[in-house]
Parts: C-alpha cells; sequence; structure tokens
C-alpha cells in the first residue's frame, strides 16, 4: 500500500493516519474532509475501482464506512440516446440500454444515436456543469449494512476463492447506483461488482468456442473485414481501424500490445499464430516485451486463418 502513489496521495489529503479509530469524535475532527467522492468511470472498471477503495477503508478505517455518510460516488450517464423527435435519454448502465433498444421501433431505432461515454473525460465542458449544476441527483452515499463487511472479505481475501467462484454464479438485480441517493454496500457489491467480475472473466479467459478472448475476436473480424490476406497495414492503424469498427471502448495502446502478441511467433508465444509479423515483434529471450513500437510493425492474416475460420 505504500508503494501506492494513489493510494498514499488520498491518505496524505485527507490527513489520515494508521491505526487511529475515527470513530472517536475528537479523532475524527482532526481530518481535513468530511467525506470522499469518488468520481470514476461509469463501466466496470470503474465500478472496480470503488470496490477497492472500499476494501482499502474497510481494512483500515471500518468505523468510516459504517458511518453512512463519508463515502460517496458521483454518477454520470456511459450512454446517452439522441433522437431528433424523442430528444436525449441518459443511461447509467448498458443493460438498461439494450431493453431501451427492444422498445424502440426499427424505424426510431436507426435514426437514434447511440454516444458510449467511455470516461468523465469523454464528457464535454457543457456537460459537465450540467452534472454539477444538478450535482444532488447524481451523488449517491453508501450504506454499511450488517453483511458488508463479510462480503468485502469474501471478495479480496486470497483463501475464499471458491466462495467466489460460487457467488459469481448468483443472480443479479440490477444496477442499484443509478440516481439513487443512497445505495446499501451490498447491493453495490452483488450488482456493480458482480457484473465487474464477470466481465473480467470474459475478457481474460479465452472462449471455449474459438480460443480467443473477446479483444482478439474483434481484431480478427477487423482484418477478415479489412481482407488483410495480401497485404499489410501498420499495427498502429490497424488498432485503430478495430476501434473503429468493432465498439472496442478501451485504450489503443492495450488493443497494439495485443495485435502484437498475436503475431508473434518464437516457442511458447502462439500455438498457431492468426497474424504474420513484419518487422521486430519481439523475442523469446524477453517474452516477447523488446518488440518495436506499434508505428514500426506490420502486420496481416496468416494462411491458416482460411483453414481455420472457413469462409461461409
Amino acid at each position: 500500500v505504500a508503494k501506492n502513489e494513489e493510494l498514499t496521495n488520498i491518505v496524505r489529503v485527507l490527513g489520515l493516519r494508521y491505526g487511529v479509530d475515527y470513530s472517536k469524535p475528537q479523532e475524527r475532527a482532526t481530518l481535513r474532509y468530511r467525506k470522499i467522492m469518488l468520481m470514476t468511470d461509469q463501466d466496470h472498471d470503474g465500478h472496480h475501482i470503488k470496490a477497492l477503495m472500499m476494501n482499502f477503508f474497510h481494512h483500515f478505517w471500518p468505523e468510516l464506512l459504517q458511518s453512512n455518510n463519508f463515502f460517496e460516488t458521483f454518477s454520470t450517464p456511459i450512454v446517452k440516446a439522441i433522437h431528433p423527435k424523442l430528444g436525449l435519454v441518459p443511461f447509467y448502465d448498458l443493460k438498461t440500454v439494450e431493453e431501451y433498444k427492444k422498445t424502440l421501433d426499427p424505424a426510431t431505432l436507426e435514426g437514434t444515436t447511440f454516444k458510449y461515454y467511455k470516461g468523465l473525460g469523454t464528457s464535454t465542458r457543457e456537460e459537465g456543469q450540467e452534472y454539477f449544476r444538478d450535482i444532488d441527483n447524481h451523488r449517491s452515499s453508501f450504506k454499511w449494512t450488517e453483511g458488508t463487511s463479510e462480503l468485502i472479505d469474501m471478495l479480496f481475501r486470497r483463501d475464499r476463492t471458491q466462495e467466489r467462484k460460487d457467488w459469481l454464479y448468483r443472480e443479479t438485480l440490477g444496477s442499484k447506483i443509478s440516481n439513487n441517493r443512497t445505495v446499501l454496500c451490498e447491493d453495490f457489491l452483488n450488482n456493480e461488482v458482480l457484473e465487474f467480475s464477470r466481465a473480467n472473466v470474459i475478457r481474460s479467459i479465452p472462449n471455449i468456442v474459438d480460443g480467443m478472448k473477446p479483444s482478439q475476436r474483434k481484431i480478427m473480424f477487423a482484418c477478415m473485414k479489412k481482407n488483410l490476406y495480401q497485404k499489410e497495414m501498420k499495427v498502429a492503424q490497424l488498432s485503430g481501424y478495430v476501434s473503429e469498427t468493432t465498439a472496442y471502448h478501451h485504450g489503443e495502446n492495450s488493443i497494439q500490445n495485443t495485435i502484437t502478441k498475436m503475431a508473434q511467433g518464437f516457442v511458447g508465444a502462439n500455438n498457431l499464430p492468426l497474424l504474420l509479423p513484419g518487422g521486430q515483434f519481439g523475442t523469446r529471450l524477453q517474452g516477447g516485451e523488446d518488440h518495436a513500437s506499434a508505428r514500426y510493425l506490420f502486420t496481416k492474416l496468416s494462411p491458416l486463418v482460411r483453414k481455420i475460420f472457413v469462409p461461409e
């Protein structure tokens, strides 16, 4: 914890001291601020950050979480639907977006623009001012309940992995943060954090159907659509094309690294490289980390692709 710059800065700014019991009024009065507001992205990773912060305070200063007026979150729309006649409709979780789409007739759906807000940086100055003018409808406070401590312990203790696996199968009740003034910690952990955990499993473990993760599948789709069977394409340009055609919402550095790894051919990298390397894609000596920058690298589809993924 001491080596984490963000946590160290939070402790310093708030004036927190390790080992101090802040349930005592005289100790609570020594804090520079009365509460902390988490302004993270509205996606799964943003919810994970909230959970990590919750675990951090639960470990060192659980009395602050239990006070029910110390931990707050600031929520912003993750998607906005814009239609000439229906106007603007904000959404705070992706499930609600899909449900909304089902209520629209084909003509209305085609005429509706859905803008995805990856993070706070996507919002314009005017939108930011609008959020803060209406701050009471965007802030939520976390409320401690009896089972919160046990749930946090289960989610973050290394020796409770089987319980977490069982927890992943439980049914979610839907988002609890969207425009709710008070959010139970248990509800947040059993819904938003559960959705993050499931999404993390999907993007981290290759699918049994094709042996790919979602990011790799999007790269293959983009390469096939671009017809990169003969002509090479610069990795830096390909990453932009993947983002454009597959709704890839993460950073281009991440997709560039994935493309690079998919084209590495040294022993231990890939059983069947689906992309061919054009340039210095790294060596076995450093596990591929010594590859050149994406702006220097070129790649194209391997001839094996047509045999594995037969066009139909």
